[in-house]
C-alpha cells in the first residue's frame, strides 16, 4: 500500500501568483524575503519568503550574483 502523495509534490497543485506587485504570472520559485529585497526594493520587509516568476526570478539572479559569489567563496 503506498502513502498517499500531497498534489504539491505531484505537481498537480495550481501555483501561487508572483509576490512582485501587479504581475499575473504563477511562481516559479520562492527566494528569501530579505534576498528579494536586494533586487526588488518594493518588497515588503515581512519575515518568511516570497514566490517569483521566472521572469522575476531571473532578474533577481542577475542583480544577486555578485553577493551569491562571495557566499559561495566564504567571504560573504
Amino acid at each position: 500500500m503506498s502513502p498517499e502523495i500531497s498534489p504539491h509534490r505531484r505537481g498537480e497543485a495550481p501555483a501561487d501568483p508572483c509576490g512582485i506587485a501587479e504581475c499575473p504570472e504563477p511562481s516559479a520559485r520562492s527566494v528569501a524575503r530579505s534576498a528579494a529585497h536586494q533586487a526588488f526594493p518594493a518588497v515588503a520587509d515581512e519575515a518568511g519568503r516570497v514566490n517569483l516568476c521566472r521572469t522575476h526570478y531571473k532578474v533577481y539572479k542577475k542583480s544577486t550574483r555578485a553577493d551569491r559569489a562571495l557566499a559561495r567563496l566564504g567571504r560573504y
